[in-house]
């Protein structure tokens, strides 16, 4: 993927000013930001965070000295955002909202050490980023953010570990302390995804009691399941909830093993129901209703 700008498409002979415009008004090149275009297709085809991402990357070929703060600077680290920021947002005050940038000037963003991602991008430490954003975003959208950045930081202590963010925001103080004190309770170093967390939050609000990531031994093997409910199926089960991501099966192989997990769990008594990530994120309606299908109690 190659952001260009708008002077180095012309002076590489790919357009002429004429053509450049063309291609903008035909909706051919998209404007990520002043000076920097994607072709349309490939910018269509990006996650929104993916998005976030490429519009950093065009903003610090810009501005290199900017910091990057909060939201930005956890989609930086590869934190999943379940609603990334319209604009680039970068560590300092004075201006606001300015070219698509949105500067963070509370104390404790001014006061984080700069680090460095491993492309080398300077942001605020993912604590102060990970804190930031839970203070200015909704609970959902907070803790989402926060189990990701647990996930994305689980092999590097150094950078961010669950104690350190529980102690963090359960004594958070100032605006949105309240909601950060919330998140820090419910915080849970086990989900492995947005949608894990996602689903974990809307079977706490159905009143459905479960065991997240437990280990099963069945037939001399042991197998981790998302969710295991505290509750029986139509058939007097025990329901086991499996939330499907896009990526988690991706070869065969994959296919032929979880194909002979699922079986073994079933011929062990377990009833194992499926959820897909999409539903758990965005269409919960349809997720309970999988769950009622099951004969899952809800309120």
């Amino acid at each position: 993927m190659m952001i260009r700008t708008r002077t180095e498409l012309i002076t590489s002979a790919t357009h002429t000013r004429i053509t450049l415009s063309h291609a903008l008004n035909r909706g051919e090149l998209t404007r990520v930001s002043k000076g920097h275009l994607l072709p349309t297709q490939t910018w269509n085809n990006l996650h929104p965070n993916d998005q976030h991402y490429v519009c950093i990357l065009a903003h610090l070929n810009e501005y290199p000295a900017n910091i990057l703060a909060a939201q930005s600077a956890a989609v930086a680290w590869g934190v999943s955002s379940l609603s990334p920021p319209r604009h680039v947002q970068v560590r300092g005050a004075g201006g606001g909202r300015r070219e698509n940038i949105q500067r963070i000037q509370d104390t404790l963003t001014a006061d984080s050490p700069i680090v460095y991602t491993p492309e080398g991008i300077p942001t605020v430490t993912p604590l102060t980023a990970i804190t930031t954003c839970v203070k200015t975003l909704p609970f959902r959208d907070g803790l989402v953010l926060a189990e990701s950045a647990l996930q994305r930081f689980a092999r590097e202590p150094d950078m961010l570990t669950y104690e350190e963010l529980k102690k963090e925001l359960s004594s958070a103080s100032g605006r949105g302390c309240r909601t950060a004190r919330l998140v820090g309770h419910e915080l849970s170093p086990h989900s492995e995804s947005v949608a894990e967390t996602c689903m974990r939050l809307l079977l706490d609000d159905q009143g459905i009691r479960y065991k997240q990531q437990e280990t099963i031994i069945c037939e001399g093997h042991a197998y981790r399941v998302d969710f295991l409910l505290h509750t029986t199926s139509l058939h007097g089960r025990p329901v086991i909830l499996e939330v499907d991501g896009n990526v988690k099966y991706n070869a065969k192989e994959d296919l032929v093993r979880e194909k002979t997990r699922q079986d073994r769990l079933l011929h062990a008594g377990y009833a194992v129901v499926r959820v897909s990530a999409k539903d758990a994120i965005y269409r919960p309606r349809r997720a309970l209703q999988v769950l009622r299908t099951a004969g899952v109690p809800q309120t």
